[in-house]
């Protein structure tokens, strides 16, 4: 038989009393710890949920990061986009006219 929620304090001589049958000779009741309370025990517990919390936290700042890298890239990105339409708009003269290449300008002796 298996009793849970038992301390050392527990241990001792223990009978049992049955109506009609009688009772039963007192046995030594000892207190041991099993292998999976060895394991787990409360002091531990609090480390386990600052585990797991640290690693939660851990996760959010991960992802944070990816974020704000994916968000420079991007931004770089478009003002790259931007500049590279702007140069194949081509040149202004002084005219303000659109020169699309340098061939394409004028130049005069003076």
């Amino acid at each position: 038989m298996t009793l849970s929620k038992v301390s050392k304090s527990d241990e001792g001589l223990y009978k049992c009393s049955i109506s009609h049958a009688g009772e039963s000779p007192e046995s030594w009741l000892a207190v041991v710890k099993t292998k999976e309370e060895e394991g787990s025990n409360e002091q531990t517990q609090p480390l386990t949920n600052l585990a797991q919390i640290l690693m939660i936290l851990l996760r959010f700042i991960i992802v944070l990061l990816f974020l704000v890298i994916g968000v420079i890239v991007y931004k770089k990105h478009k003002a790259l986009k931007t500049e590279i339409v702007t140069d194949q708009k081509g040149l202004m003269n002084a005219d303000g006219d659109t020169a699309n290449e340098l061939d394409d300008v004028t130049y005069g002796a003076v």
